[in-house]
């Protein structure tokens, strides 16, 4: 769930995609419980829900401007917001009775982009998700990465009528960091403008005291 103006917030569940307007605030609570219906919706399966894009408000506008990325594990969803909400684009990993049949898509690799994966990391044009330890001639992370398809501003004179999507993909991809033996993931972060990523690790444990480290990682 998430603010997206001073009077909507976004919900996401199993259902689909839901737009609620905020009642008006009073100064003394109410009586009985307030019962909002949704003012828009969109029906499709999101019970592998894993995080939304980050939110970011236009100052003026006092509302977020910028379409919403909607991470599951097996589909890609973006919600376009302004001039009104639109479901622009689900990406399916595979054909089948699960995914909304006027919109399902091949995924270029047919298993499941952050199948097993604990941690994630969401941002605007990419996500991360960590896969687990590859345990070769030296212990590694493996690390799954999602590039969302780019957004361009639709304008019909001087007002924006939308957005549309360039280049009609997902890329997927991976790649593995070296760690020490014992090592575990704890937390990911991801900044996108400068291409890294910043992992916290922990070792240790039982008898021993715990010892983190943080990991900064150029994927570049």
């Amino acid at each position: 769930m998430c603010l997206i103006s001073k009077q909507q917030f976004l919900m996401c569940d199993e259902g689909g995609i839901f737009i609620y307007g905020i009642p008006q605030l009073t100064s003394t609570p109410p009586t009985h419980p307030l019962e909002i219906q949704p003012i828009w919706s969109y029906r499709t399966d999101l019970t592998d829900l894993v995080d939304l894009s980050p939110i970011v408000w236009d100052p003026v506008m006092q509302c977020c401007t910028r379409p919403i990325a909607i991470l599951c594990e097996r589909s890609l969803s973006m919600l376009q917001l302004l001039p009104e909400p639109k479901h622009l684009y689900v990406y399916c990993s595979k054909r089948d009775e699960d995914c909304p049949s006027d919109s399902a898509e091949e995924w270029s690799e047919p298993e499941t982009w952050v199948e097993l994966c604990h941690y994630f990391a969401v941002g605007f044009r990419f996500a991360m998700g960590y896969e687990g330890v590859y345990l070769g001639e030296q212990r590694r992370f493996s690390l799954k990465t999602c590039t969302f398809p780019g957004l361009a501003p639709v304008t019909k004179g001087f007002a924006m009528d939308g957005w549309t999507l360039y280049p009609d993909l997902v890329g997927l991809g991976s790649f593995t960091v070296p760690v020490d033996q014992g090592e575990r993931m704890c937390d990911i972060s991801l900044d996108e403008e400068s291409a890294r990523i910043l992992m916290m690790t922990e070792a240790g444990g039982g008898p021993r005291p715990s010892e983190k480290r943080l990991i900064y990682v150029s994927v570049v």
